[in-house]
């Protein structure tokens, strides 16, 4: 029988542990995707004639953008309540996302390819963009406004033009991910919602890698049947207390949740 030296020995542990060893160091490197779903903090009504299109958190408020043709609106809620305080009728478009930027609201329209801008305070409409897509999804980090149009594209604009100044295509492992829809921009990330989808998707904003998924079903446990198109979509991400409120088209309740470790 042939004498196996040291070296034998160890080009045979490579061998047999290096498949072990890779699949260990991919589960480490920092673009690993995150699994995540949400535990809820607390409920609060939501209007179920509200077809939820956008929404946001500022100064303890919520402020949605709701669609459907005819009977499209702005709002703004008490986030501790949710009372609606003001509500402003946008009767002829079918309105989508929503952003604030300095004293302003920025809503999309689907369509219609306009976005109009309102006074924050009053909701007075101040101005208009104009824009040769459909509008999905708006939000925004320190320097731009990010908009989506349910393709697998986010689009980094000027906030005083409007002007697109770059575009990132959204990949999930590697393949496109579309119906990228409702946008919140949370300490360095782009959350986005998912036509049709009970989870979150959480971008890298540089290059559109999906970096983590958060599973969002259980929010249906405990509230009544509802038809397939009352579909997730709505987050507003609170800085202050690092918590998300979450709600869909026409539920009953907004969540404010926490993300946590998927079990």
């Amino acid at each position: 029988m042939k004498r196996i030296n040291v070296r034998d020995y160890f080009l045979l542990a490579a061998v047999i542990f290096m498949p072990f060893f890779n699949a260990y160091a991919e589960n480490r490197q920092p673009g690993s995707l995150k699994q995540q779903s949400v535990k809820v903090i607390r409920s609060l009504p939501h209007d179920t004639q509200s077809f939820t299109q956008g929404l946001l958190f500022y100064n303890g408020k919520l402020y949605e953008s709701t669609g459907r043709n005819g009977h499209s609106s702005l709002q703004r809620i008490d986030a501790l309540t949710g009372i609606v305080e003001k509500k402003l009728f946008v009767p002829n478009v079918f309105a989508e996302g929503l952003v604030r930027w300095k004293n302003q609201l920025i809503q999309l329209t689907w369509r219609s390819r306009i976005a109009f801008i309102y006074k924050l305070s009053d909701f007075t409409t101040i101005g208009a963009f104009r824009y040769d897509s459909e509008g999905w999804g708006l939000t925004a980090d320190s320097r731009h406004l990010i908009m989506s149009d349910g393709s697998d594209k986010i689009y980094f604009r000027d906030p005083s033009t409007f002007e697109i100044e770059r575009i990132i295509h959204v990949k999930l492992n590697g393949i496109s991910l579309n119906r990228i829809n409702e946008l919140e921009y949370a300490d360095g990330y782009i959350y986005a919602n998912i036509w049709y989808k009970s989870f979150i998707a959480r971008i890298d904003p540089e290059d559109g890698r999906v970096v983590g998924l958060i599973e969002a079903n259980t929010l249906l446990q405990g509230m009544p049947p509802m038809p397939e198109d009352n579909i997730l979509n709505g987050i507003a991400y609170d800085e202050r207390q690092k918590t998300f409120y979450l709600t869909g088209k026409l539920w009953p309740t907004i969540f404010e949740v926490n993300f946590i470790p998927k079990n």
